[in-house]
């Protein structure tokens, strides 16, 4: 149990703050931001002209519907396939993150804050698509000030965090496993220590 804690007690810390920082922010877009428009006149992702322009020029908080997977990935699959496609990936990843943390052990410290940020990030949205068959994004970086076509794809608290994890699992998470490996290879690979190193070479005597 104690093992179990040490793996697990960090990055279950972190998902709780960030789903829940994920979920408040998004209620807040969704009152402050949304306007009632049919979502059917914006097509897959619906960007109603409800905004707060924090910083003219480049960061505005703007909202939006996101249907597809991040950056609009599978967006050309149907939606009756789409949806619980998305879903399924998003429950076989927080398995495999889970897994991933018990075979890292108690001492990967990096690793657990980069998974929980991960588990975090990707609970978050998986509630947006089983509660509400969307994601809600809000978070609008571009440069319209000097093309309106310079925008990055409008994101959220929860793919903020998927990605902050993913840059620490690409920085450390190699060093960490190659880590692991070698404490689990150590033991086994030592010489056998001699029961008297000190009298071990001394010539005998005729």
């Amino acid at each position: 149990m104690t093992t179990m804690r040490a793996i697990y007690a960090r990055p279950a810390a972190i998902l709780v703050v960030i789903a829940a920082l994920d979920q408040w922010s998004k209620a807040w877009a969704m009152e402050a931001l949304s306007r009632a428009e049919p979502w059917a006149l914006y097509g897959w992702a619906r960007t109603p002209e409800g905004f707060i322009k924090v910083i003219d020029s480049w960061f505005w908080f703007r909202y939006a519907e996101n249907r597809a997977a991040a950056f609009s990935l599978t967006q050309s699959i149907p939606g009756a396939v789409r949806m619980p496609l998305l879903i399924i990936i998003s429950l076989a990843a927080i398995v495999g993150v889970i897994v991933w943390l018990k075979r890292l052990g108690p001492d990967a410290k990096i690793m657990q804050i980069s998974l929980g940020l991960i588990l975090g990030g990707a609970i978050g949205n998986l509630i947006d698509r089983v509660s509400m068959g969307y994601v809600v994004d809000f978070i609008d970086w571009h440069l319209r000030s000097r093309d309106p076509s310079w925008t990055f794809p409008t994101f959220n608290i929860a793919d903020s965090a998927i990605v902050c994890g993913g840059i620490l699992v690409f920085l450390f998470g190699g060093k960490e496993e190659r880590r692991n490996r070698g404490e689990a290879v150590a033991p086994e690979g030592l010489p056998e220590a001699s029961e008297d190193p000190l009298t071990e070479d001394l010539p005998k005597g005729g």
